[in-house]
């Protein structure tokens, strides 16, 4: 609803996130035909929102994006690591949902223990499937990154900055998805950044 979060009157910001957006998106999607139902018609949609570091990602492609968010970021190679996060929460949505059905069926099919165990073995299990799905998705992050041709090393920051609470908090505890991105470049990608 545009009046809930209305779009921003910043073409030029609205540019720059267009330009870096449609070239995360992944080659095999863009070969896709438009009649294809597996394509996803990915749009960057900034908007005046006050600050939240969680992206609107919707299923049909759109991605909204905070105007507040993208200015707290220093470079287009930390945006990039931004929209590259949604586009990975996107593309990689349909198949960890069906994951979590699977999973909760499981545990409501034990039987023999009572109904609160397998509610809360379940609650359990969706948490472990929401850290798999975090991660799973900074991965897929980087390759979007590294096939656009983005600077690596700056996503780590980007991370961080989008995820700390206090804009200007230089001393302020990382978000776990942020110490993931760390890590995951350090031992992955490090060797293969630009410098």
């Amino acid at each position: 609803d545009p009046r809930q979060i209305p779009p921003s009157p910043d073409t030029a910001m609205q540019t720059r996130i267009d330009t870096i957006g449609q070239a995360l998106v992944p080659a095999y999607q863009r070969a896709l035909s438009n009649s294809d139902p597996s394509k996803i018609p990915f749009r960057f949609q900034l908007v005046e929102q006050k600050y939240a570091a969680n992206r609107i990602d919707r299923p049909n492609g759109t991605i909204l994006v905070p105007r507040d968010v993208v200015a707290r970021l220093q470079n287009d190679d930390q945006i990039a690591a931004y929209l590259a996060d949604g586009v990975a929460a996107i593309l990689e949505k349909q198949q960890l949902r069906d994951a979590v059905e699977k999973r909760l069926l499981t545990a409501g099919e034990i039987g023999g223990i009572g109904w609160i165990a397998p509610s809360f073995w379940a609650a359990d299990k969706k948490e472990d499937l929401e850290r798999t799905e975090k991660a799973q998705r900074i991965r897929v992050s980087f390759a979007l990154l590294h096939d656009a041709g983005y600077n690596l090393a700056e996503a780590p920051k980007g991370w961080r900055l989008w995820t700390a609470k206090k804009p200007k908090a230089h001393d302020e505890e990382m978000s776990d998805e942020a110490i993931y991105a760390y890590v995951f470049f350090g031992s992955t990608w490090r060797n293969t950044s630009r410098q």
